[in-house]
């Protein structure tokens, strides 16, 4: 286990030229995540469950929580609601 004044030492030793180099792996991670999900979501996961509103706002919660992001589900679903809701 590290000490605080590792840590510390560690926080405030860190350049921006590390960061950088981690910054465009991170994008591509993402990006592929993004377009796995959109490939599943849209090609398999939609025409499964029936092609109907339902499924669209089931849809649009999956993405979401796929993404990582509860609240990201949330407004999605509550989007889809305002633009075509019942």
């Amino acid at each position: 286990m590290r000490s605080f004044a590792q840590m510390y030492s560690w926080i405030f030793n860190f350049y921006p030229n590390q960061f950088i180099a981690i910054v465009g792996p991170l994008h591509l991670i993402i990006l592929a995540q993004i377009f796995i999900l959109f490939i599943i979501a849209r090609f398999l996961f939609f025409p499964l469950m029936g092609k109907d509103y339902d499924v669209a706002v089931m849809t649009g919660g999956f993405v979401g929580v796929m993404l990582r992001n509860t609240a990201n589900a949330i407004a999605n679903v509550e989007s889809l609601n305002e633009k075509v809701g019942l």
